[in-house]
């Protein structure tokens, strides 16, 4: 879940509810200010009767085109004033009752005592409240509309430099020799955030190319003491005066040298292809070369009592041609090696898409960790567990996409382009 999904996750439950107890509350408050002052009307009135009663010695007369109602009644026995109540009153022209205020109260006039009741619809109050409140919950819902869509755009865009430099991280490879610029921003969280990026990517380019430079070094320099084994161990076979045993432990040195010499010419070829050596592509026609590649192994096939298919179209791809046969050559000596007795090994050439499957182990490789280098999911003498490293690295500087898939004990490798 995005950030601002989270937030309006929170924020719009919480301003609702805020909105609603201030919509309630803005509503009984207005209601208590209109009845207050309808209140205050009806105050005016009996003062106005006390006036009129005082002046004229009589009660006034009544008005009765008003929707307040007033009435006089003879009493004995002075009230005491009841104070204001809620009551109901019935309004002829409009032919129903409505909630109103009313007031009662006992006045002298002259030597007698009136009871004095006095009536006010809340009908006008009410309707004014109403609208009132209509009022507030629409501009409260427009402003919460508003506040979202403002803090829509204005987080987008405040976060746009965050979401820049997520996405120049997560493209980032240690291989590229390009820095990385990250975008510039005014808030302090995200220029640390970018400088403490920048340093990362920087320290990770860095220790790359020195381990690469290392490894490139290395497997340079144990070429020549490498080869001046190899001789020495190649004379030392040819010796007739060697004892059996000795020719036996002869025999394991130039294995072991030889299987560190394969290991040195992989990891040679590895640092090319990370150095971009290869970089003369052209466009390849596949059927000839899978043909060609399938005839070279049919002996050995044959040998192995191993069976083969091949479904093949033509297909091209740009490549550079010297990395495609290294690619091929692995990936069918890799269907070999790991085969099983009286096995297959199927070939499929498509328009852009070739598999390569086999039969082997029961139980599927570790596809996480199947590519990475001296991986080996059995032990084999002769594998240095850098193969399918190799043909990951040329399948990448190819922008070919390769998978592995394992069903029914055929293991299959699919490359797309």
């Amino acid at each position: 879940m995005k950030l601002i999904s989270r937030y309006n996750r929170y924020i719009i439950p919480t301003l609702t509810t805020l909105f609603v107890i201030c919509i309630v509350t803005s509503y009984f408050l207005i209601k208590n200010v209109l009845q207050h002052e309808l209140d205050e009307i009806i105050l005016r009135t009996k003062s106005r009767i006390e006036k009129y009663a005082d002046s004229s010695g009589r009660m006034p007369s009544i008005n009765s085109f008003s929707d307040q109602q007033i009435k006089f009644e003879k009493i004995t026995v002075p009230l005491k004033d009841s104070g204001f109540s809620s009551t109901t009153q019935f309004i002829p022209e409009q032919n129903k009752s409505h909630i109103s205020r009313k007031l009662v109260c006992s006045m002298p006039v002259k030597n007698e005592l009136y009871k004095v009741t006095i009536t006010e619809p809340l009908e006008g109050t009410r309707h004014l409240t109403i609208l009132i409140v209509k009022i507030a919950v629409f501009s409260i819902f427009f402003t919460l509309l508003l506040l979202l869509l403002i803090n829509r755009l204005l987080l987008s865009k405040l976060w746009s430099s965050f979401y820049n430099s997520l996405d120049l991280i997560s493209h980032f490879k240690v291989k590229s020799p390009d820095v990385l610029q990250f975008p510039e921003s005014s808030i302090d969280e995200f220029i640390l955030m970018n400088s403490h990026f920048k340093m990362a990517a920087e320290n990770a380019a860095r220790d790359y190319q020195n381990l690469k430079l290392f490894s490139e070094n290395a497997s340079h320099e144990i070429q020549t003491p490498l080869a001046i084994i190899r001789s020495k161990l190649d004379l030392l076979i040819q010796d007739e005066g060697l004892t059996e045993r000795q020719s036996d432990l002869v025999l394991g040195a130039y294995s072991s040298v030889s299987k560190l010499s394969r290991i040195q010419q992989s990891l040679l070829l590895l640092t090319k292809i990370d150095n971009r050596q290869f970089a003369d592509n052209s466009q390849i026609n596949l059927a000839p070369e899978i043909n060609s590649k399938i005839e070279e192994f049919k002996e050995l096939w044959q040998n192995k009592g191993i069976t083969h298919s091949a479904e093949i179209q033509e297909s091209e791809i740009q490549c550079n041609k010297q990395l495609m046969e290294i690619l091929l050559n692995n990936l069918l000596s890799n269907a070999t090696r790991h085969n099983i007795h009286n096995g297959l090994i199927k070939i499929k050439l498509k328009k852009r898409m070739l598999e390569i499957s086999n039969t082997g182990a029961e139980q599927p490789l570790d596809a996480e960790r199947l590519f990475s280098r001296f991986y080996k999911g059995a032990v084999h003498g002769e594998n240095n567990g850098l193969g399918l490293s190799i043909v990951k690295e040329i399948c990448e500087v190819s922008a070919i996409n390769i998978t592995y898939d394992c069903q029914n004990k055929m293991h299959s490798f699919t490359m797309n382009w």
